[in-house]
């Protein structure tokens, strides 16, 4: 009895120890920075190779196997097992259902039945060669199942010793990565690619500029912007847009070799010296011409371009996509087609970036002001309306004119900002003007058309007026020629459903654009504001205005003339009959104050 309590406490012990070196692996795993791996096995089933391990050993205990395989059935990782000469001896149903062979297909097998081809020779004898010296192996690897189809899988390889060392089989535990790997890609695609447009992303572009570099390849980088995208988003559908961008870079691709990359509304471009040979002023043309060809439903496509160069421009690719974004904005102030970076412009857009904070923080609280230029009866010198405009007195920036701030704001999308504070303070002001000058005088608002193509314009008109109670035929929503021109049917929409809801409309500066008869019948609209070149120029200018005021005879709209500056543009206006007239000789834009004490003085 105590021989057999003996025989079991040896036993017992041996397995103990065996179990123990199993941790040991698991230890040695994350000591060799294979923890992540190891964690993930069930310490059930080392317990198992223990058990395993004690049979082998022993030649008995058949009990101690049937708890290891088990276990083997139990865990969710794939289980091999081969023998000494690595035949494989039995495979568990979840390494059936990976691999998609039967345990009868497999007995019998090498384990090379799931080669892939995917590693070299080197690869697995490298396997062997730790299998023979450290007893065990861990990695990824790729596999075939039986049906042809990789995938890749992590796997842990044990060699089981006896006791004098010769080899008594093989354990393999193999956990599927398909999962990990497809969610891999996943990221990678949403970090290199747009999710809606599948088009490159900003660090798709850097990735690619820094293996240039690397290999010290000199390049152009070319950067511009779709203008409209907000307008696109709303009247029409976001495949249309992506439709649109995808035919510009296949264009762009057929024609030069280089890489084109679509970044949500900014379009980015680098490209070798070598496509860029001979021209450069011919190739950029050409560049936006190819663009421009490209894009249908109604996207406006920006053509100022800014360029940068490696090694000209930096040495590294934020610096350079930097640096190409600069020479675009400073483009787009200059109104040409292109610009070249160069080591100034960086202090000028600091500069401009200065001003556009400080204009940000008195936009949000409040502190830009309004002026008031009265619009007279010609015929009688009344005062009938009041046209709004914005002041910002910052003397940080030597109080910036409308010509360079609200520039600033369009380019930098502060406009729904500035259209918000424009309404609310005119709307305020207008109970005020009413107060002084009656219920019949106008006020005229210059709101921008992007912001008058969402329909959420015309809630913010309707809110403000019913808040103030202005009465909607009072205030009059001026745009210009050249913005209706542009996408004029889906403007004149939104117009007309502004002036069914009470407002008036006017077209302001008219003459400078391009207007067909047609179109200017189409359009609705209240009043027609001639452009002040006409007025100030030679008698054939002059003439426009009498041209106008017949057209407003028979299209039913009222002409106001501006830029009056003396007592003789006066006379002519009477002499043809204009309705109203705007300008310095008849008063210039004041303070709300001083505007509302204007009738006195008059």
């Amino acid at each position: 009895m105590l021989a057999f309590h003996n025989r079991w406490m040896k036993l017992a012990t041996m397995a103990l120890i065996l179990f123990v070196l199993s941790l040991l692996i698991v230890l040695s795993g994350a000591a060799l920075g294979l923890w992540e791996w190891s964690a993930l096995l069930p310490p059930a089933l080392f317990i198992g190779i223990a058990f395993l391990q004690l049979y082998v050993m022993s030649g008995r205990y058949r009990a101690a196997f049937r708890v290891a395989l088990s276990l083997a059935e139990s865990t969710n990782d794939g289980v091999l097992i081969s023998d000494e000469k690595n035949r494989i001896l039995y495979v568990n149903d979840q390494l059936q259902k990976m691999s998609g062979y039967t345990q009868d297909e497999l007995r019998g097998e090498y384990p090379n039945v799931f080669k892939s081809g995917v590693h070299g020779e080197d690869f697995y004898r490298n396997m062997w060669r730790d299998l023979k010296e450290k007893d065990f192996w861990q990695g990824e690897i790729w596999d075939k199942k039986k049906n042809g189809d990789l995938y890749a899988k992590e796997l842990l390889i044990h060699t089981l010793r006896n006791r004098r060392g010769k080899v008594i089989c093989y354990v393999a535990i193999q956990r599927d990565l398909s999962e990990l790997k497809a969610l891999e890609q996943e990221k990678d695609r949403l970090r290199y690619f747009h999710k809606e447009s599948a088009l490159p992303s900003e660090t798709f572009v850097i990735e690619k500029m820094n293996q240039l570099i690397a290999g010290d390849v000199p390049f152009q980088t070319l950067y511009t912007k779709i203008t409209n995208k907000a307008y696109l988003n709303e009247f029409h559908s976001p495949d249309k847009y992506v439709e649109s961008l995808q035919g510009i870079r296949k264009r762009l691709k057929a024609k030069w070799d280089g890489v084109f990359a679509l970044i949500d509304s900014e379009f980015f471009v680098f490209l070798s010296h070598k496509s860029m040979e001979g021209d450069f002023t011919a190739f950029l043309q050409s560049f936006i011409d190819t663009c421009e060809e490209a894009f249908s439903n109604g996207v406006i496509f920006e053509t100022r371009l800014g360029v940068s160069a490696y090694p000209e421009h930096g040495s590294d690719a934020e610096t350079i996509y930097q640096h190409a974004q600069i020479a675009h904005e400073k483009a787009f102030e200059y109104n040409n087609a292109y610009m070249v970076y160069h080591t100034d412009m960086k202090s000028e857009v600091r500069g401009e970036y200065e001003m556009l904070e400080a204009f940000k923080a008195d936009l949000q609280n409040d502190r830009l002001t309004l002026y008031y230029q009265p619009i007279f009866e010609v015929g009688s010198n009344a005062v009938r309306g009041f046209e709004t405009l914005m002041r910002w007195w910052n003397e940080d920036f030597s109080n910036p004119s409308p010509a360079r701030f609200i520039p600033l704001a369009e380019k930098h999308g502060l406009m729904k900002e500035v259209d918000a504070f424009l309404i609310r303070q005119a709307m305020k002001d207008k109970k005020r003007f009413e107060a002084v000058y009656g219920e019949d005088v106008w006020m005229s608002l210059n709101v921008s058309v992007p912001q008058i193509h969402r329909s959420a314009c015309l809630d913010v008109l309707i809110e403000r007026a019913e808040e103030e109670d202005v009465d909607p035929a009072s205030i009059v929503i001026e745009v210009t020629e050249t913005d209706f021109t542009s996408q004029f049917e889906t403007l004149r929409k939104q117009l007309k459903k502004v002036r069914g809801a009470g407002f008036k409309i006017a077209l302001d500066d008219f003459g400078s654009g391009y207007s067909s008869l047609k179109r200017l019948h189409a359009m609705p609209m209240d009043f027609v504001k001639t452009d002040k070149y006409f007025l100030q120029s030679t008698e054939d200018g002059k003439r426009i205005i009498q041209s106008s005021v017949s057209l407003g005879e028979a299209f039913g709209f009222d002409v106001i003339a501006e830029g009056v500056e003396t007592a003789e543009h006066m006379a002519y206006l009477r002499s043809v009959h204009a309705r109203y007239a705007q300008g310095f000789h008849l008063a210039r834009p004041l303070p709300l104050e001083e505007a509302l004490a204007y009738k006195k003085r008059s």
